[in-house]
């Protein structure tokens, strides 16, 4: 007889942290969904994964971006083609063994025009950088994105390095 391991341990409380890894769901919602009704929509998404029992750690809000190409998707005995999406993310924890069923009940989902889930950390992995804020000030000193690009590499280079004397190091290694 085989035998289980309980997510909760009956005697402390704790649930089996092994059984457990964090994911990250990254979704675009269709755009014909209307801006009032974007909210249920979501709502709907954040239900499913409560219904798992997965515990939110962080997310964001979807936003309607353009996709970086047309998605042409066949519904009805038609093709809908779509240039723009809403989209968010949710990052949470959730049992191992709950991921393919979730998996299915997303691409079921007909106002979700895609999703992709994938295993992640719990710390926020991300840079911490106002892009807008850099570009911004950019424009504001009259710099286009060549030559913010050419000062960048300036700036990555040492000074102190000296080509001949790189060459030699290297020279000296191989030989």
């Amino acid at each position: 007889m085989s035998e289980t391991k309980n997510i909760n341990s009956q005697e402390t409380g704790e649930r089996d942290e092994e059984l457990f890894d964090v994911y990250e769901l990254g979704y675009h919602i269709l755009p014909t969904i209307a801006q009032d009704e974007l909210e249920g929509k979501v709502e709907e998404i954040y239900n499913l994964l409560k219904d798992y029992g997965a515990e939110l750690i962080m997310d964001e809000a979807p936003k309607l971006i353009e996709l970086a190409y047309t998605m042409i998707v066949q519904r009805g005995g038609h093709n809908d083609k779509y240039d723009k999406a809403y989209f968010g993310w949710i990052k949470f924890e959730l049992e191992k063994s709950k991921v393919p069923e979730l998996q299915k009940e997303l691409k079921e989902n007909q106002n979700v025009l895609r999703f992709i889930l994938f295993k992640t950390v719990k710390e926020d992995t991300r840079a911490n950088i106002d892009l807008d804020a850099i570009l911004g000030k950019n424009k504001k000193e009259g710099k286009n994105e060549t030559e913010i690009n050419q000062n960048e590499v300036k700036e990555e280079q040492d000074p102190n390095s000296n080509k001949d004397e790189i060459d030699q190091s290297i020279e000296n290694m191989v030989s």
